[in-house]
């Protein structure tokens, strides 16, 4: 079972079988720099993070604000509300509707704001979009878990302003058979691949996810950056396949770090 979710810039997939769970992201985040959407800057960021023993992934269009408009709102702080849902008592679940609830009220703040200060941008970059998608990836029982949730703003016949929430587990509703293959951000180069290589997804989680995250590298550059980031969880515990260097370190650390660095190419990261 292939799922499809549609992000502004980013690209994340997820790999669950009844064995493992393999995460890969990109690293480029753009910024809007303009409500007219004409110019952009882009940052590098540590997109799969760790709070105790659960993972989070995250990719959309959540903080894509216009700089130098004046009174925006506290920035959405998403490592600091991952940080806190990833670290209650409780199960994978119990932990993805704290964090959900939180997230909700937040990107609802924000939506607010954007319709009453720059609606143009609203309309292009908030309706009919989802703000931000977030995976949420752990052993549950002794299986490893995932739990997919989407942010959708959405305008009642009213005008009342609301946040559509949806949340897929698996092992549960978000994959019947147990396993799934779920492509989330932009994939249009993956798309274009896949029908050329039907038995891609028999081969090793960790390689399919390199490759494919490799081929919407090279042809979405301009929203979609290397380095790439993946994590495997399996029965017997969970590490890191790849990372890069400014995500390191902070693994065991019970705060999520926030860093963000102006874009630039991987062979220039060691000298930052």
């Amino acid at each position: 079972m292939i799922s499809y979710v549609p992000a502004y810039g980013s690209s994340l997939i997820v790999v669950r079988n009844g064995n493992e769970v393999v995460i890969g992201t990109d690293s480029k985040r753009l910024m809007e720099t303009k409500e007219n959407l004409s110019d952009a800057r882009s940052e590098l960021v540590c997109k799969i993070v760790r709070a105790d023993n659960i993972f989070i992934a995250s990719a959309g269009i959540a903080g894509i604000l216009p700089y130098g408009r004046g009174e925006i709102p506290a920035e959405f702080d998403l490592t600091e509300i991952m940080n806190k849902a990833a670290l209650i008592e409780g199960s994978i679940v119990d932990k993805a509707v704290s964090l959900s609830k939180a997230i909700d009220g937040s990107l609802l703040r924000i939506s607010e704001w954007a319709k009453k200060k720059m609606p143009t941008f609203f309309e292009k970059m908030f309706i009919g979009e989802q703000l931000l998608q977030v995976v949420m990836a752990g052993l549950e029982n002794g299986s490893p878990t995932i739990i997919i949730m989407t942010f959708e703003p959405r305008l009642s016949p009213s005008g009342e302003l609301k946040i559509d929430v949806e949340s897929r587990p698996c092992p549960g509703i978000g994959c019947p058979s147990g396993s799934v293959y779920i492509l989330m951000g932009r994939h249009e180069a993956i798309d274009r691949y896949l029908p050329l290589d039907p038995g891609i997804w028999e081969n090793d989680p960790v390689e399919v996810v390199r490759k494919l995250m490799e081929i919407e590298v090279t042809s979405e550059s301009e929203t979609v950056g290397a380095p790439i980031d993946i994590v495997r969880i399996t029965k017997e515990g969970s590490e890191w396949v790849q990372e890069k260097d400014m995500c390191k370190d902070h693994l065991q650390s019970d705060k999520i770090p926030d860093y963000s660095w102006p874009f630039v190419s991987p062979d220039k990261l060691q000298s930052r």
